[in-house]
């Protein structure tokens, strides 16, 4: 499933998926449905604007409601996510919890191709691979600086952009199965907390902040580390040995995707 962007162009009299918007519906009463962009068996992938703000983003939501554990992990991931910002990773700047339970990311919206289309077109030359290959390392230093694992790094999940008149611009995306590295959720939410920004530990403008923040506190003092559940993730022709064992992996196991996708 893209990401955010509209190199394909879905056809609009396709049928709606259960739970999905209809084009011109409003999400948390500030999103307006503008395009679907791409959908899967999890979830949509919209082009949205921004009622308040008039900008542009790209919004994903899951299509089924989540169980109430998977609902905290997510808003804590989410939290983290929106902590990486580097010109290399795709911006996440809101989420939240809709009533019925189901969860939804808004992030920058972009206008470019994956690398694995880019791919399909035929070989590269070697220097343009480094040229994209050092540009994912620079955005993944930025994951890895957050203590964050990306975890299914691969050339779906990197868009190759043409921005300030620079062509192959590359922004690493869908973190949705990223995991705090080493760190317990509560290490995690603790330093998120003590961090002094007087950022909400929710997404702006998110209902129940106070309930949520509570919601988190609790899961940090049950949870185990983050990767507890299901520890096989992410897309075997691309995954480090250890991951494929289901071990605990770090940014190491990024580094060996990396490795994949530069020899393909």
């Amino acid at each position: 499933m893209s990401e955010a962007s509209d190199s394909e162009t879905p056809n609009p009299s396709e049928d709606l998926l259960d739970g999905e918007l209809p084009v011109g519906g409003i999400l948390v009463d500030r999103y307006q449905i503008l395009q679907r962009l791409s959908a899967g068996g999890m979830g949509v992938v919209y082009k949205a604007k921004h009622l308040a703000l008039d900008d542009i983003v790209a919004i994903k939501l899951l299509l089924k409601p989540q169980d109430e554990t998977d609902r905290k992990r997510f808003l804590l991931e989410a939290r983290l996510a929106t902590k990486i910002k580097h010109p290399n990773t795709v911006y996440v700047s809101d989420f939240g919890l809709l009533p019925d339970g189901r969860t939804f990311l808004v992030m920058e919206y972009m206008n470019g191709e994956t690398l694995s289309s880019a791919l399909k077109k035929g070989p590269m030359e070697p220097l343009r691979a480094c040229r994209i290959a050092v540009q994912i390392a620079r955005g993944l230093q930025a994951v890895h600086d957050q203590n964050i694992v990306h975890r299914d790094l691969k050339p779906d999940n990197i868009f190759l952009l043409t921005q300030d008149g620079q062509s192959d611009f590359v922004k690493i995306v869908d973190f949705g199965i990223a995991k705090a590295g080493h760190l317990p959720a509560s290490a995690a939410l603790e330093r998120q907390e003590s961090s002094g920004d007087g950022e909400s530990l929710v997404g702006p403008g998110t209902e129940g902040t106070a309930e949520l923040r509570e919601a988190l506190k609790q899961l940090s003092a049950e949870a185990g580390p983050m990767t507890m559940k299901s520890a096989i993730l992410g897309t075997p022709r691309y995954m480090s040995p250890e991951a494929i064992k289901g071990k605990t992996v770090d940014g190491r196991a990024d580094q060996y995707s990396l490795g994949c996708v530069l020899f393909q």
